[in-house]
């Protein structure tokens, strides 16, 4: 008898335990002293108002970080972000847009086509109102004639990344027309000859950059014994 009332009164007492975790757990969660109230953004982005309407006022505990990322990830033209809860009352939201690495004119419809050209060989079109953004000193590709391969622009960015990890100051405008790529190179006229290894070809332009030819104008091509670079200096 005596151990059946233990047993009950052991019952009674986790059940109220639990019961009070629960009310306290409740109480915390959406109390209004963890209500959000400031959401603190790194950059602008068109979901940063819809992240506002949908989420002040609501519980910081109750908020879904996964589905935040994937609201901001919906736009090609951000690269990651992080979200932080600052309790009690504020999120922090962190935007890493890609870096432009080169503007892209395609010529080959009636009506040009801006893109900018993302590290990860995305093509994004460029807004009307972006275009005055992009002057004589950014890298560019005008694109005249096709087929184009489809691994075409992953050759273009080893060559951006490549320079651009040597020296960010040197500019280069190519123009590709079908499998002729000519191009230049801080006003020097370069013959790349194809869309084919410009990340080797973009070592060879940074150390003829240390050494210009007379002519101020070269070509670059593959050796299809050794697979190096060849440089020829027009005369």
């Amino acid at each position: 008898m005596i151990d059946s009332v233990n047993f009950n009164w052991k019952r009674a007492r986790a059940f109220y335990m639990v019961s009070l975790c629960l009310y306290l757990t409740l109480i915390v969660t959406f109390s209004n002293s963890f209500s959000l109230k400031n959401i603190l953004f790194t950059s602008y982005s068109p979901s940063n108002q819809i992240l506002e309407e949908e989420l002040i006022g609501s519980s910081i505990y109750l908020i879904d970080i996964d589905r935040i990322l994937s609201l901001y990830l919906a736009d090609p033209n951000i690269e990651y972000v992080t979200v932080n809860k600052l309790y009690p009352d504020t999120l922090e939201v962190t935007v890493n847009k890609y870096e432009t690495l080169a503007l892209v004119v395609d010529y080959r419809a009636a009506d040009p086509k801006y893109y900018k050209l993302y590290k990860n060989s995305r093509l994004v079109p460029v807004e009307q109102s972006e275009r005055g953004s992009f002057g004589e000193s950014f890298n560019s590709l005008s694109v005249i004639n096709g087929p184009l391969d489809s691994n075409v622009y992953g050759e273009f960015v080893n060559y951006f990344m490549l320079l651009k990890g040597t020296d960010n100051s040197i500019v280069t405008n190519f123009t590709l027309n079908g499998l002729d790529l000519t191009g230049t190179v801080d006003s020097i006229e370069v013959n790349f000859t194809k869309p084919e290894n410009l990340g080797k070809k973009a070592s060879a332009v940074y150390r003829r950059m240390q050494e210009p030819c007379p002519s101020m104008a070269y070509s670059l091509d593959i050796d299809e014994t050794t697979g190096e670079v060849v440089v020829v200096c027009d005369i």
